[in-house]
């Protein structure tokens, strides 16, 4: 019987220390696989720590070295009970990445945007959310790092600084009018974020349909919504013979057999707050 014991330190060191273990022993799949499933659900959800989940250069098309990404993905290890699943694209950043022969990868990247503005292969430095780690793997997310310039030749690690900023919901609500919003698929910018209808459904009845739609925003989370002027339920309800309770909508959807082009609002939105993680890794490379 294997018995591991780990003192309480850095996670990464344990991750790393897995790693070598799997390596060194050729151990089972499933037991390595155990193993992290166990660290990350014992993983305290009031702590925080970002730790290095891959590194690769991905080539686009055409295939050419001014058309290639350094990218690497981060796990979040964080809790995610009120996350919007959203980052402030502000706040979130690089601020630092240096290889180990000295070059200045974010200065470069900087240079590089500055040279490569209006072409097809122009690509910023970026930082954003691929989703959420799944239950088994414990309460986190995960971040794709991207920068169009690679380290220098002969580099064995590069050293990324940086802060990832986390857009959580609090249990404030306030109330917000909304105007002229677009029903088209992007929606309009708001002062509570990005807001548009998403179809959700629809009520059909001898050749008459009405669409559901939900009113969301990728900013603050939308409660209640009511239309100003109204929408189709009275209507709905009347061709469908039942109360408008009865349709069963939502707070914040609303429903129409034509959509206009605009609408006004009025939203009930949770207030957000925003929650800087900084993190310091070395990732190993081989250029």
């Amino acid at each position: 019987m294997l018995v591991i014991v780990f003192k309480l330190g850095a996670l990464s060191e344990i991750f790393n220390f897995v790693k070598i273990y799997a390596m060194k022993t050729k151990a089972n799949s499933l037991l390595i696989a155990f193993l992290m499933t166990v660290m990350l659900n014992s993983f305290s959800s009031n702590a925080q720590e970002v730790i290095l989940n891959s590194v690769q250069v991905i080539s686009g098309y055409p295939e050419t070295e001014k058309n290639q990404t350094f990218q690497f993905g981060l796990i979040v290890l964080t809790d995610v009970s009120t996350f919007t699943e959203n980052l402030d694209k502000t706040k979130t950043r690089f601020t630092k990445i240096t290889d180990d022969t000295g070059f200045d990868l974010l200065a470069a990247q900087k240079q590089w945007e500055e040279e490569s503005k209006g072409n097809y292969w122009h690509t910023k430095a970026t930082l954003e959310n691929w989703g959420l780690l799944s239950e088994d793997e414990g309460s986190g997310f995960i971040v794709n790092g991207k920068l169009s310039v690679r380290p220098s030749a002969g580099a064995k690690t590069v050293n990324v600084q940086g802060v990832i900023a986390m857009v959580n919901i609090t249990n404030k609500e306030s109330s917000y009018g909304l105007k002229e919003i677009s029903t088209a698929d992007k929606g309009s910018k708001t002062e509570i974020g990005q807001v548009s209808l998403y179809a959700i459904g629809a009520l059909e009845s001898e050749g008459v349909t009405y669409e559901i739609y939900e009113v969301i925003s990728d900013g603050k989370s939308i409660s209640s919504a009511e239309l100003v002027g109204g929408d189709d339920r009275e209507e709905a309800a009347k061709i469908f013979k039942v109360e408008v309770s009865q349709l069963e909508l939502a707070e914040n959807a609303v429903i129409y057999k034509i959509l206009p082009e605009t609408i006004d609002l009025k939203v009930m939105a949770k207030d957000t707050e925003v929650f800087e993680i900084p993190f310091d890794l070395n990732l190993s490379v081989g250029f």
